[in-house]
């Protein structure tokens, strides 16, 4: 009886030494698999952080190309992919209630074609832009839908007319067609002076955003690499 109890003990203690090597194997390769996902996910950031820098940098980079050429563009500080230009009515010299240029707003219209957006318009410059908005605004003046209405067309007029009157050269004209397009805000989005009063004469604009990619439009070779070298070089 005694061999036996001392048997069935080696057994016993045999099983728990069993146990306890596996148990700590299966921490080790815990610990070990923990530790390569904290250094990819910590790669992951790196890259993906590096990207988001060189988006803003390209964005500062367009601001500093729109600004040589005399166009002031306004980087918007919620969103890290858009630049604005503001055009105010004093420029495209609009008529109370009507959407036609005059003579003063074509000249202004197609020396900023020809200088601010042509210069976004060749080589890397268009390959990082994600579309190019021209945006009606007016002041709270009338009804919202005759407002509307008017920004709208106000906003057209200044598409059609940068497409199809300023010389842009065929290149850079097919590009932009692709990109651009036009909406109305009517007095959706009132600019106001300090004291909280509407700024009629700085409402009524005509505004130019110029968006870049995200990083999920973009062509990311850094991002490719890592998750090639992660797959073990299988595409």
């Amino acid at each position: 009886m005694r061999r036996l109890s001392a048997h069935h003990d080696g057994i016993g203690n045999s099983m728990v030494d069993l146990m306890t090597s596996l148990a700590v194997i299966f921490i080790l390769l815990l610990v070990a698999y923990l530790n390569k996902a904290i250094y990819e996910a910590g790669v992951a950031k790196r890259v993906i952080s590096g990207l988001l820098t060189g988006t803003q940098t390209k964005r500062e980079e367009l601001k500093q190309i729109l600004k040589q050429k005399g166009v002031d563009a306004e980087p918007d500080a919620n969103d890290p992919l858009l630049l604005t230009i503001r055009i105010g009515g004093e420029k495209l010299q609009f008529d109370t209630a009507e959407t036609v240029l005059k003579p003063q707003g074509k000249i202004f219209l197609k020396n900023f074609a020809s200088s601010g957006l042509a210069s976004v318009m060749t080589g890397e410059n268009f390959k990082a832009l994600q579309s190019v908005l021209i945006e009606g605004h007016t002041d709270s003046e009338g009804n919202d839908e005759n407002n509307l209405r008017l920004s709208q067309g106000r906003s057209y007029s200044v598409l059609l007319y940068i497409i199809n009157e300023c010389g842009l050269p065929v290149d850079q004209r097919m590009r932009l067609l692709k990109l651009i397009s036009a909406s109305g805000r009517g007095e959706s989005d009132l600019i106001r002076n300090s004291d909280g009063t509407e700024n009629k004469d700085l409402s009524r604009r005509v505004s130019v955003k110029i968006r870049l990619k995200s990083i999920e439009q973009q062509k990311m070779p850094e991002l490719e690499r890592f998750i090639d070298a992660k797959n073990g070089g299988v595409k």
